[in-house]
């Protein structure tokens, strides 16, 4: 969490330093010169994020129903979007993915109002549904178009077979945020800055108070996502809860925030599949840590992906 003791009356006149001193995507303290961390700027994290997004296209284009068991870059990309399911930052957004995925079924247009629900302003999150193709926002007129070739269309089924655990909207949160920090990162490394309302900054909340403005990241997703993205793109396949906890300590990401991501990783809440094979609990004289291994089958997917990504 970012405080920022800026007036509301300069908000938008300042809005570009609320996210200087930070990484963009992970949030971890760096110069003010710079936008990413190290861990985010690294090269082969870029290009594990090119071989995800061109494959999971590729499959998207191909198929006319996405089945998100029947192939195993549709699992993982849900098992990612888990991640940020249950994040208090984005309960709005996958609320609303929730409704786009289930009007989908019935019309082709609605209303902004149709998929607030009264909740925090989500216009931001249509924005970014709209850079990637899969609705056309209306600001004028405040309504949602969904395009006769959006992967809502080809989703919905999901929500029929398994209503209740609703992976679609994971599966749709995972290929979105996906999308967008491959394009912040690349962004950046054009020598350009993000600043607010572009890229990642699209999952960021804004709450005022008195006269000052919180500015909000949703570390706790974004920064265990390229937690994994990084050990994949480095050929690490497992790591142990102290170099998760470091990791996350170090982007400010604590208490009981750490705690929803580590029972995330334990599957103590259901996942489409599985992010690790094995979660091992080992005991250190009275401290027990765990031991996560990631799945096998995710692993020789990422290289089968990055192989193929490399000759191209």
């Amino acid at each position: 969490m970012v405080y920022v003791k800026y007036n509301v009356r300069y908000m938008m006149s300042n809005i570009e330093y609320v996210i200087e001193g930070r990484c963009v995507i992970c949030g971890e303290h760096i110069d003010d010169s710079i936008q990413l961390c190290s861990w985010c700027q690294d090269p082969n994290l870029e290009e594990s994020l090119k071989a995800l997004v061109y494959d999971i296209e590729d499959k998207i284009h191909q198929l006319d129903r996405i089945d998100i068991k029947a192939e195993p870059i549709f699992s993982l990309i849900a098992d990612m979007g888990l991640l940020g399911l249950r994040h208090k930052l984005l309960t709005s957004f996958t609320k609303a993915l929730a409704t786009l995925i289930l009007e989908s079924a019935r019309t082709n247009k609605l209303s902004l109002k149709k998929v607030q629900y009264g909740q925090r302003n989500v216009e931001q999150f249509i924005l970014l549904l709209q850079e990637f193709n899969l609705v056309n926002y209306d600001r004028n007129l405040r309504e949602i178009t969904i395009p006769v070739d959006s992967v809502f269309y080809k989703i919905r089924h999901e929500v029929e077979i398994e209503p209740r655990r609703n992976p679609a909207a994971a599966f749709i949160l995972g290929y979105i945020v996906l999308k967008v920090l491959l394009k912040t990162i690349q962004t950046i490394k054009e020598g350009k800055r993000i600043t607010f309302g572009e890229g990642i900054t699209l999952l960021y909340s804004l709450i005022s108070k008195d006269d000052k403005i919180k500015v909000m990241m949703p570390k706790g997703f974004t920064a265990a996502l390229v937690f994994i993205l990084g050990h994949l793109s480095r050929g690490f396949v497992d790591f142990s809860e102290i170099d998760l906890r470091k990791f996350m300590n170090e982007r400010g990401v604590t208490g009981k925030e750490f705690e929803t991501i580590l029972a995330t990783y334990t599957c103590a809440f259901a996942s489409v599949h599985a992010l690790f094979e094995r979660a091992e609990v080992q005991s250190y004289g009275r401290i027990t840590i765990y031991w996560f291994r990631l799945n096998s089958e995710y692993t020789r997917l990422y290289e089968r992906i990055r192989t193929r990504s490399v000759s191209r």
